[in-house]
């Protein structure tokens, strides 16, 4: 599983759409590699993160603490949100690529083994300081996939606010 990447699979990446392919090179210039097993936590709520994932292989679960208290007894205080697969080569922890003060928001456990590409913070905005292009198309994916993700929240807390207010008007 210490496969890299080639310009062509690149390319193919969603977090990549739209950048030219001549300069795809500058890209795989600042990515690195790593391998887990299953069960490794590369992600964990609340740590600082300085870098993005791109799960090239395997499966992850994407958890979330379901308490403020991380003491609660509950028998399982972490929710499972979704659970992402290699195959589609998605981008986790793109957050940290904006803020060095920014904290993780959520916990990622490999399910399987997994190989990840990563990309440092510095690294990108070295890169995206000195081509504007390559660094407004890929900002360009990441608010479209946040938008995105922020819609499905915003469902996701009226549900439960919905949920929440029937709840207490059965008291």
């Amino acid at each position: 599983m210490s496969k890299q990447l080639t310009l062509e699979e690149l390319a193919g990446i969603p977090l990549f759409g739209g950048v030219p392919k001549d300069k795809l090179s500058k890209i795989l210039s600042i990515i690195s590699y790593e391998s887990h097993g299953p069960g490794v936590k590369l992600i964990l709520d609340g740590d600082f993160g300085d870098c993005v994932y791109i799960l090239l292989e395997g499966d992850v679960e994407i958890t979330k603490m379901m308490t403020l208290l991380p003491d609660t007894p509950a028998a399982n205080p972490e929710k499972s949100l979704i659970k992402l697969n290699g195959s589609y080569k998605p981008f986790i922890g793109e957050l940290s690529l904006f803020d060095e003060e920014s904290k993780r928001t959520a916990t990622v456990k490999s399910l399987t083994p997994v190989q990840v590409a990563v990309i440092k913070r510095q690294d990108f905005m070295d890169v995206a300081e000195h081509d504007f292009e390559i660094g407004f198309r890929i900002m360009l994916n990441i608010s479209r996939t946040l938008a995105k993700r922020l819609g499905k929240a915003n469902v996701d807390i009226l549900k439960l606010t919905t949920a929440f207010s029937l709840a207490l008007t059965k008291r």
